[in-house]
């Protein structure tokens, strides 16, 4: 599915094939009105007419219920903004969750160690801090209030492309398990979370992509990071010995940076996948 929208300077050429013999003065590659009179758009290549000819608006994948074409070339121009956004979050992000999981290690440690003081505080209305020495220092804990902010606003630009490649994959014509925005939000959903996403992430991919097996690649460690977090909480409230604590600690460490190296890649890939998509003639 590409571009159809039509350009304001169409050619008008003499034969209904080419626009005339000066090329320099020929209008860009675009869809335009059909010279013929069919009522429809015809693919100019910058030099001819081709035989390619836009589909009926009550046959097109993308049109909506009153027969405005959704423009895939748009809406892609968009992911991709989002999508190189994400990337470059993602740089910062996955190195931040990754000392973010160790900090909270030593976190739920305190925790576990002191939870009849701070019950007893939380009963009588005194509010309690957990001190910077159980953050595994002064850095450790700087770094990861900054490092969580910056995972909530990579996760939700992530969430946002992945609806809007959603959206484009299902103007292309990609059979989708579920809407775009459904697949986008199964992020922050319980229960489902924990494969929803991955699927609405394969479906923006079209089933014969070599790159389908990228998705698995990121979802896994991500997945691992996700277990680490909760295995933290439970080894430190069990009196797990601190080694166990910090081989688990340092294993979702590991994940977070796996995942965030990942995930640029399955970007990288749908976003060359629908690059190539939407700028093909329509048959």
């Amino acid at each position: 599915m590409a571009d159809v929208t039509p350009e304001a300077s169409a050619p008008n050429p003499t034969d209904g094939v080419t626009a005339g013999a000066n090329s320099d003065a020929l209008p860009p590659a675009a869809w335009y009105a059909d010279p013929g009179g069919s009522g429809g758009l015809r693919w100019w290549d910058g030099e001819r007419w081709t035989e390619h000819v836009s589909i009926p608006a009550d046959t097109r994948p993308g049109v909506t219920s009153q027969g405005a074409p959704v423009d895939p070339a748009f809406m892609h121009a968009k992911a991709a903004s989002t999508g190189r956004l994400v990337r470059t979050l993602l740089i910062f992000a996955g190195p931040a969750l990754a000392i973010s999981i160790i900090s909270h290690a030593f976190q739920m440690r305190w925790l576990a160690e002191n939870l009849d003081a701070v019950w007893r505080d939380a009963e009588a209305g005194r509010p309690f801090t957990i001190p910077v020495s159980a953050s595994g220092g002064s850095f450790l804990a700087a770094f990861s209030q900054v490092g969580l902010l910056l995972c909530l606003v990579t996760g939700i630009y992530f969430l946002v492309w992945l609806g809007q490649s959603g959206r484009v994959a299902k103007s292309l014509g990609f059979a989708l398990r579920r809407s775009p925005w459904l697949g986008a939000w199964s992020l922050a959903i319980p229960v489902v979370l924990w494969w929803w996403p991955y699927r609405a992430t394969l479906d923006l991919l079209p089933e014969s992509d070599e790159n389908k097996s990228s998705v698995i690649r990121w979802w896994l460690p991500w997945i691992g990071t996700s277990i680490a977090q909760a295995a933290v909480v439970v080894a430190a409230f069990a009196a797990m010995p601190d080694i166990a604590i910090s081989v688990i600690a340092a294993a979702g460490a590991i994940c977070a940076l796996l995942a965030a190296v990942k995930a640029r890649s399955v970007i990288a890939d749908v976003e060359t996948a629908h690059a190539e998509l939407v700028r093909k003639p329509v048959n």
